[in-house]
């Protein structure tokens, strides 16, 4: 594997690659929900037999998360693994709890109760893969958020394994993972392993290397465009509406690569800041969007339009998702999570004395 240089990091610096791959998929999320709420969502958009929207957006956010741990913890650096994951459960499980506490008691005021005898199915959600569990069938009280919580969990979970063995050397990394998909889908066909844990692994794994790839090179950024489009023109064959199949995941990594070149030629200002915004709700507006789509679709579709007569509607509930994702945000790092540190801070000040 080529080895490039890449001196760039975080937080310190936004990178607009990463905020073009969060601001794209959040954006094909609503969309794909916004559709399949309001009409017969066409296989372009759900992905059925075809390579769409849906397994895009979730590589994207895979390859994002992969790319913002190895940029965040490069080999030259400390990495002491309480304050990796005291950072982890900070930056997901806080505003994740305060989301689903609201649209819990909402819903249930609303609707006169809160739940049967199987209340302890709440834990599911206590730990953030409701949304995984309900996807494979085990029920859950899932209100909030993506399935593709759960699989970032356990990507969280191996993070430090996969850096150990990239410190080493990126293409070592690059192919004990390539052994254990290829195996995977050699030994299974089984979509919810594909799907919820292959197609994960290999697009957090190819965010990980990203930063050892060429991703300036105009003439690779080509070599990606021609295999993209190759794959997604492609005959199905028996892959046909399996949405995790080898040419989905091949299509997604070229994607990701795309979105790479694009992003690092983005120099305006108020284009990266305009990104770096939107793309720091990007995890308030996936807990919020599915709430407020199932409330408000009826009040701004119309069930008997065109398919066309989507776009402005959508533009509407969109801006309803985002400002509902920038109240819940505020709400989490002004409010509890400021309260906690003034709380642990007066304590930690009594301990001292």
């Amino acid at each position: 594997m080529t080895t490039t240089k890449d001196t760039r990091t975080l937080p310190q610096q936004r990178l607009a690659d990463l905020d073009l791959m969060r601001s794209a998929a959040v954006v094909a999320v609503v969309a794909i929900h916004v559709y399949a709420h309001a009409y017969a969502a066409p296989d372009i958009i759900l992905a059925g037999g075809r390579v769409g929207l849906s397994a895009l957006s979730a590589q994207l956010f895979f390859a994002v998360s992969g790319a913002a741990l190895s940029y965040t913890s490069p080999p030259d650096r400390p990495f002491p693994i309480g304050t990796y994951w005291k950072k982890r459960v900070w930056s997901v499980y806080i505003i994740f709890w305060i989301a689903y506490l609201f649209w819990t008691v909402f819903q249930g005021v609303r609707a006169g109760g809160f739940g049967d005898a199987q209340g302890w199915r709440y834990l599911f959600s206590v730990f953030g893969v409701d949304g995984l569990l309900q996807s494979i069938g085990i029920q859950t009280y899932y209100k909030i958020g993506e399935w593709f919580l759960g699989p970032l969990l356990f990507l969280y979970a191996i993070f430090p394994a996969l850096r150990k063995i990239g410190m080493r050397a990126p293409s070592l990394l690059a192919a004990v993972v390539a052994v254990i998909v290829c195996a995977g889908y050699a030994l299974t066909a089984d979509g919810n392993v594909r799907f919820f844990l292959l197609m994960p692994l290999a697009s957090f794994t190819f965010g990980i290397l990203l930063r050892h790839l060429p991703v300036n090179a105009p003439g690779a950024a080509i070599c990606a465009a021609i295999a993209a489009v190759c794959v997604a023109t492609a005959p199905a064959g028996s892959q046909t509406g399996d949405t995790a199949a080898p040419r989905v995941v091949l299509f997604g990594l070229a994607a990701v690569y795309l979105f790479s070149f694009v992003g690092r030629r983005i120099r305006g200002r108020a284009a990266t800041r305009f990104l770096a915004w939107f793309s720091g709700l990007s995890f308030a507006i996936i807990l919020m969007h599915h709430p407020i789509i199932g409330d408000f679709i009826y009040l701004w579709f119309n069930p008997a339009g065109s398919p066309a007569s989507v776009f402005i509607p959508y533009l509407l509930l969109l801006a309803a998702v985002i400002l509902g994702a920038s109240l819940l945000l505020k709400l989490a790092e002004r409010g509890v999570k400021a309260a906690i540190l003034k709380i642990s801070g007066r304590n930690g000040r009594r301990s001292a004395s």
